[in-house]
């Protein structure tokens, strides 16, 4: 009796990783696919700003710093120098907020693989 109650734990045990397993694997598909959106309607944008000959936002700006904003979103802890990199408005400081978010991401996948 006891041997099938182990078996019984053990199974739930089971269909409970397996569920958790799944729904992380939806979760990432949602997140990816709300990005993939995001960064169409950034290029889409910077396509008919160009084509109108306006310019979108005041001040200099590139287009990979609007195409980073959807990926930002949901990172967790935030990425705040990328956020910063993403709201900058002058060459100059594009240049150096893209040293230190580079940094600070190349810090955070150096602890992805430790952890």
């Amino acid at each position: 009796m006891d041997a099938s109650r182990e078996l019984v734990a053990q199974a739930q045990a089971t269909v409970e990783v397996a569920h958790a397993a799944r729904e992380a694997d939806e979760h990432y598909r949602r997140v990816r696919r709300l990005q993939a959106i995001g960064g169409l309607l950034e290029s889409a944008f910077e396509k008919a700003a160009d084509e109108k000959g306006h310019r979108p936002i005041a001040g200099w700006r590139c287009i990979e710093q609007r195409a980073i904003l959807p990926l930002l979103s949901g990172v967790d802890p935030p990425l705040a120098k990328c956020e910063t990199f993403a709201g900058t408005s002058q060459a100059d400081s594009v240049f150096s907020a893209t040293v230190e978010a580079r940094t600070g991401v190349a810090e955070r996948l150096r602890q992805l693989h430790i952890g």
